[in-house]
């Protein structure tokens, strides 16, 4: 049985990134965008390269559009990677850029909360900073390319049964949350 990857935000930047990794590791793709003419574009373009790319429209704030998506991959998921940032560290809490901050520091207690809530069942939930990125967010002086932020979390998505969970993830290593 094929796996399936599922990228949220997957239009663009790393997300795109990630979804051609995956593809190329023989996973079913699932490109999601919350911009459904963005993310048709962006899916046809890997579908181009020959890779097993999916599309479905997402947004997030939606709850129809949740739905959807949750009826579409129920019984199917198998690893969840948050996107996260050093940033939302409690040891690296600084007073700049304190929306940014606080918005990773949650989605790492929400990973948290969810990979305790599961314990027990096969699935993975954890949590990663790409770093720096060269995208449209990290801008031209990034210090890594899009392979480079997309490697931990690929490594993380095609991780095995029994691997990691509820852990907080920079190049392959475990840090403090």
């Amino acid at each position: 049985m094929q796996r399936l990857g599922i990228v949220t935000g997957a239009n663009r930047g790393i997300g795109f990134e990630v979804c051609r990794q995956l593809a190329r590791l023989d996973y079913c793709v699932l490109l999601t965008s919350r911009d459904a003419a963005k993310g048709g574009i962006s899916a046809q373009m890997l579908a181009e390269e020959g890779l097993p790319i999916l599309f479905h429209q997402l947004d997030v704030t939606d709850e129809a559009s949740i739905a959807a998506l949750r009826k579409f991959v129920v019984g199917k998921y198998g690893c969840v990677v948050n996107i996260s940032s050093t940033m939302g560290q409690h040891a690296q809490m600084r007073d700049m850029s304190a929306a940014y901050r606080l918005s990773k520091d949650a989605l790492n207690a929400l990973t948290q909360m969810i990979a305790n809530s599961i314990h027990g069942k096969d699935i993975l939930v954890n949590a990663c900073c790409p770093r720096w990125v060269r995208t449209e967010i990290g801008g031209s002086h990034a210090t890594r390319s899009l392979e480079e932020g997309a490697d931990t979390i690929v490594w993380l998505a095609t991780l095995p049964s029994g691997g990691p969970s509820g852990g907080f993830f920079k190049d392959k290593e475990r840090i403090e949350w």
